[in-house]
């Protein structure tokens, strides 16, 4: 094992332990019942233990584990379906490192890793639609109603129209000009927003095409590859919670994990489970070494384990009998927040289109697509 792979070894083991107490089930059920604030409580946990800081460089206060480590926090964050900020302020800030120049990296970078700063951003399209956001000048007006961000987030990232050209904005929300207002979905551990902007200012345009075109691609690759690692950890951690009732469940005198239909059952999700895991290592590995077809792979990697994440949990709220679908039970949150991720980024089907087209024009270009290169 190298240092790095240790290291993300130590993460995921010092991660785990703290969310097993403070992100235990039954404070995740009181959060959804508006009983407690976890979302604040694990963001400042995260701060303290330095869990803003892992994806980020050196220089601006990060740790420097880059994508490896994002995966390892949202994977984790996954398996506990722990509600905060975190996919769209990690998203956005990775999303910086790579495209950014310095001053604006210097600006922002810092106050996310010492968790004083959370961004919001597209939570299931990443271009500009009619009547969204436009930009004027220096100065930004419109409506986005789908931000995947806290309502006291200090920041945005987003798509606006720059007359015809696509065009992103950083628009810092003041509660004045640039507006958030919370919203509740099916999903209760995720916050989503609605962003209004009346002649807001520009803290940072990014009007060239090709430039615009760049932020874009790599907002969507560092957000999938964000659901990618919640959806393992979640459909990993509904499935080993199911097969552990199923043990302990009698019917007939026997538990019920004794019978053949459910040992195939199981089985069968087992698969699924590990078919989705190699094909996130592959997303992550490619995105890792940033080869040509990394946004491609992103991509085809949110589509195969978001499905198996909702698929999976679908079937445990089924194994759990009647009891799984009631409010109490751990079911329904998970296969809440898989039907969710399979909708972020863009939906499954947008996400495949998206593919088919990369993957044909990279054959077209002589590029094999079948192996990632070693």
């Amino acid at each position: 094992m190298d240092d790095l792979s240790a290291d993300l070894a130590a993460l995921g083991e010092s991660i785990a332990d703290v969310l097993t107490s403070e992100s235990e089930s039954r404070k995740v059920h009181a959060f959804i019942d508006g009983k407690n604030d976890l979302d604040a409580a694990i963001w400042r946990q995260a701060t303290e233990l330095g869990w803003l800081a892992v994806g980020l460089p050196e220089d601006v206060g990060g740790l420097g584990m880059g994508v490896q480590g994002l995966a390892v926090l949202h994977r984790e964050l996954g398996r506990r379906v722990t509600p905060g900020a975190f996919i769209s302020t990690l998203s956005a800030a990775q999303t910086l490192v790579d495209c950014a120049d310095k001053s604006v990296q210097e600006k922002y970078l810092p106050l996310v890793a010492s968790g004083k700063l959370s961004i919001g951003i597209p939570s299931a399209s990443l271009q500009a639609g009619p009547g969204s956001l436009a930009v004027s000048g220096s100065k930004v007006s419109g409506k986005m109603t789908e931000v995947l961000s806290v309502a006291n987030a200090g920041l945005v990232l987003v798509p606006v129209k720059n007359g015809a050209a696509e065009a992103w904005a950083l628009i810092e929300i003041d509660g004045k000009a640039a507006r958030l207002t919370a919203h509740t979905l099916w999903d209760q551990t995720r916050s989503f927003c609605t962003l209004e902007c009346t002649g807001a200012a520009v803290a940072h345009l990014v009007a060239d095409a090709k430039q615009a075109a760049a932020w874009r691609a790599r907002l969507g690759v560092h957000q999938s590859l964000a659901v990618i690692a919640d959806s393992m950890g979640g459909a990993e951690s509904i499935l080993a919670l199911t097969l552990d009732y199923m043990k302990q469940r009698v019917q007939f005198e026997r538990p019920i994990a004794s019978f053949q239909a459910l040992k195939h059952r199981a089985a069968r999700l087992k698969i699924e489970s590990e078919l989705a895991r190699h094909v996130a290592a592959q997303a992550l590995q490619s995105v890792a070494a940033n080869d040509a077809d990394c946004a491609a792979w992103a991509s085809m990697s949110k589509v195969t384990v978001s499905d198996a994440y909702c698929l999976i949990a679908a079937d445990c709220v089924q194994l759990h009998g009647g009891v799984g679908h009631t409010w109490e039970f751990d079911c329904h949150i998970y296969l809440k927040r898989s039907r969710l991720n399979q909708s972020m980024v863009e939906n499954n089907a947008q996400q495949l289109d998206r593919v088919a087209g990369a993957f044909a024009a990279a054959t077209s270009e002589g590029r094999s697509v079948l192996e990632l290169p070693i």
